[in-house]
Formats: C-alpha cells, sequence, structure tokens
C-alpha cells in the first residue's frame, strides 16, 4: 500500500495520509491552545500557517535527515465524520519514534490507543519496523 495514496481505517477511525488541504479540517482541533501547551510553543497563528507546516511534513525530511522517513496521517472518526487529529511517526530503519495529537474534545475516549495501534500495525506491515518509541516531554 502506497501511505501517500490510499487511505485506510481502524474499527472507529479513518487515517488519511497527512497532507497541506488537511490543515483546514484539523486547525479547529489542533489549534486549541490545550493542545500545543506540553509542546512548549504556541498554536499555530492561523490555517495558512498550519497548512504550510503540513506540505513541509508531507514533502519528507530535508536532506541532512534523507536516513529518515516521515510517515504522517490525519484522522477522522468514522461516527460523525469529524477530523480529530493526528498520528505520526518518524522512521530510523527497523525502530520508528511515534507521536500523536488530538482536539481536547477527544481526549479520553481511546482514540490515542487505536491510532497508535492501527499505526504500529502499518508501520511492520509496510515498513519492517519493529521497535516502537514514544516519548513525553514536561515542560
Amino acid at each position: 500500500m502506497d501511505e501517500h495514496v490510499n487511505a485506510s481505517e481502524s474499527d472507529r477511525l479513518r487515517f488519511e495520509p497527512l497532507r497541506a488541504e488537511h490543515a483546514a479540517l484539523l486547525f479547529e482541533a489542533l489549534g486549541d491552545p490545550r493542545v500545543s501547551r506540553h509542546l512548549n510553543r504556541e498554536p499555530p497563528a492561523s490555517i495558512d500557517e498550519l497548512s504550510r507546516h503540513f506540505a513541509d511534513v508531507a514533502a519528507g525530511p530535508p536532506p541532512h535527515l534523507s536516513h529518515q522517513r516521515w510517515v504522517d496521517f490525519a484522522v477522522r472518526a468514522k461516527a460523525g465524520g469529524e477530523w480529530i487529529g493526528r498520528v505520526e511517526s518518524t522512521v530510523h530503519g527497523e525502530w520508528a519514534e511515534v507521536a500523536y495529537l488530538f482536539g481536547p474534545a477527544h481526549w479520553g475516549q481511546g482514540y490515542t490507543t487505536e491510532s497508535l495501534a492501527w499505526l504500529r500495525r502499518f508501520l511492520e506491515s509496510q515498513h519492517g519496523v519493529t521497535e516502537f518509541w514514544a516519548a513525553w516531554q514536561i515542560c
């Protein structure tokens, strides 16, 4: 499966490769200051700013990081079709760093667990990843 073309799904969620166009769909969820607080950064100031960021991510790593592979998805709830967040990974050969960002309205509903389980299966089958790392930064 080419992760830049196809959408995939889990029980309650749909995943699409992250593109600049997702900025308008995710701005409300990811623009909430509570999402950015633990990252020690300001939320995106505008849809255009978030769109530029998503375009950069979709383009992949810069030349000095060409040994990495960036695999990022926008996440949508099947029930109601609302865009709720994103999951991402940086693949380093057989291991990957994984992360997630969801809008506060969707916290505490098991979406993170479901998304990361789906991402793990995706990375294992599509990229041969066998080890996963996640870190949480307290600021």
